[in-house]
């Protein structure tokens, strides 16, 4: 199992967040990759500088649910790509991000060059 990690401040006020998707390659080297995924985010503005805050730096769900922002901007600070597409259609509708049609097929091309 391969998982993609793909991080980037377009979230909420430049939080840190990744991109969670799955994908398995069998022995004769056949690529399943998982429609769906979710988002993980930091409650907390990124700042390079701070590199004392793991909130600010680490998304994962065992660092974020002791923060103090915790489920202030997401439930649980995470997204369904439903949810991230809804999100982007409201906050970053120039840029006409397509979950499915750009993100997806993206990480579906990382996955490809990295096992085959």
């Amino acid at each position: 199992m391969k998982e993609c990690l793909l991080c980037h401040s377009v979230v909420g006020a430049d939080r840190k967040f990744d991109i969670r998707a799955y994908s398995v390659v069998t022995h004769d080297l056949d690529l399943y990759f998982y429609n769906e995924g979710y988002i993980r985010t930091s409650g907390e503005i990124y700042d390079i500088d701070n590199l004392e805050d793991r909130n600010v730096h680490l998304t994962n769900w065992a660092v974020q649910k002791k923060a103090e922002s915790y489920g202030d901007h997401e439930d649980a600070n995470q997204m369904d790509f439903l949810q991230f597409q809804e999100y982007l259609d409201a906050h970053h509708a120039h840029d006409n991000i397509s979950v499915e049609h750009n993100l997806k097929q993206k990480m579906k091309e990382l996955v490809t060059h990295t096992f085959l």
